[in-house]
């Protein structure tokens, strides 16, 4: 797979930026032989990117083992046949950011489970709302009311904070805790992604990665 490629997408803020902040965009034009990426020059909400000309920006990218970044700087501008800005990443300092399937972060998160019978899949309880205790691209912790068993399958939405849409998976209980000093969540269980698309999983990174670098302070 070649480091960069149309339509791929891109986390991207002013280089040394404090705030968490990143806008979302996606490559429109690749030219190898300048080693420069035309990105779009709208985010996925359709904000303008305002980064002149002469700007150092830093962005992120998901690849299969890892999220990655890189600074680069704004070269020039593009009116058609798309708008976009011309970017020279620095390719020499490409940063291995953090193994994308491992690690889990502390975070409060909408989620809304259905659980399913083992056997049928058809719905065995009333679909029951909570919030995350920590999270993972390869799975969540939380505490719930539902008295479940390890290799039931549930359905789950997650719906991370500023995003339109929520992260729909198909999962499996795979720990079952028993928390007898709480009585409105008598039960914590871990639950196992099985089925996510993988836009969904590099959404799911992207936030992780926000909420991690965040809390370092970086």
């Amino acid at each position: 797979m070649p480091l960069f490629f149309k339509d791929q997408i891109l986390d991207i803020h002013l280089a040394g930026e404090s705030s968490d902040v990143l806008q979302r965009t996606h490559i429109i034009h690749v030219d190898d032989e300048n080693e420069t990426i035309t990105v779009s020059a709208y985010d996925h909400k359709g904000n303008l990117l305002q980064f002149p000309i002469s700007a150092e920006v830093e962005f992120f990218f998901v690849r299969p083992d890892a999220i990655y970044s890189v600074d680069a700087e704004v070269i020039d501008k593009v009116v058609r046949p798309d708008p976009g800005l011309i970017l020279r990443p620095d390719q020499q300092d490409i940063r291995r950011i953090q193994r994308r399937q491992y690690f889990r972060v502390v975070a409060s998160v909408k989620v809304v489970f259905i659980f399913t019978d083992r056997e049928t899949g058809e719905t065995r309880f009333q679909e029951e709302t909570t919030y995350t205790r920590n999270l993972s691209a390869g799975g969540l912790l939380c505490p719930v009311k539902t008295r479940c068993q390890r290799g039931m399958p549930v359905k789950i939405q997650l719906f991370l904070p500023s995003e339109p849409t929520p992260i729909e998976a198909v999962g499996k209980v795979v720990r079952v805790q028993e928390m007898e000093d709480d009585q409105e969540y008598p039960f914590r269980i871990g639950v196992e992604f099985e089925d996510i698309q993988e836009s969904d999983r590099s959404r799911l990174t992207r936030f992780l990665f926000k909420v991690q670098a965040k809390k370092a302070g970086k």
